[in-house]
């Protein structure tokens, strides 16, 4: 179920990309994606009244192991899928430099969960229009400034941080 999100998740940046009238290959690599993953999650937050009461219905629910790396928020079971598979799917290949899908993305079903990424794209979007033009590592720096970061990155350890933190923390994003 993750992957299918992810996916999900990857052809929806793809489309905002398109939408703006970007440029015609996206700058969409493996760290850009992890962090904009963290941040669509995080804002969708923004739309609960009381996110940690709700937290059954939260994005946090499915994309759950996120980790203080070096360069910010990285949910391992994705990262790991990316790294075990090189980057490529069935349906998109993603590298250092740009993400490509391979196919439509209707062939990945219905699910009443991709409802949720495109509210929290959008939400990620009014708190900050011009986030999908940020490079990597400005997303990286972005990050840095969240206090789940701070705390959990610690002496170089990637420690687990827990969802009620990144739930109730401050959101940074711009």
């Amino acid at each position: 179920m993750k992957h299918q999100l992810f996916t999900y998740f990857l052809y929806k940046i793809a489309d905002w990309y398109r939408q703006d009238g970007l440029k015609d290959q996206n700058d969409v690599s493996v760290l850009k994606a992890l962090k904009l993953l963290f941040l669509t999650v995080s804002a969708e937050t923004l739309n609960h009244d009381d996110p940690e009461a709700d937290r059954a219905n939260l994005l946090f629910n499915y994309f759950n192991d996120f980790r203080a790396f070096p360069l910010g928020h990285v949910e391992l079971d994705i990262y790991k899928s990316l790294t075990h598979s090189k980057g490529e799917t069935d349906y998109y290949k993603i590298n250092n430099e740009s993400l490509i899908f391979k196919t439509v993305i209707g062939e990945l079903g219905e699910n009443p969960l991709y409802a949720k990424i495109d509210q929290a794209i959008n939400q990620l979007r009014d708190k900050n229009p011009k986030i999908i033009n940020y490079t990597a590592y400005q997303l990286v720096e972005l990050t840095h400034k969240w206090d789940s970061w701070k705390f959990f990155y610690t002496d170089g350890k990637s420690e687990r941080i827990p969802v009620e933190v990144m739930i109730t923390e401050p959101k940074v994003f711009r």
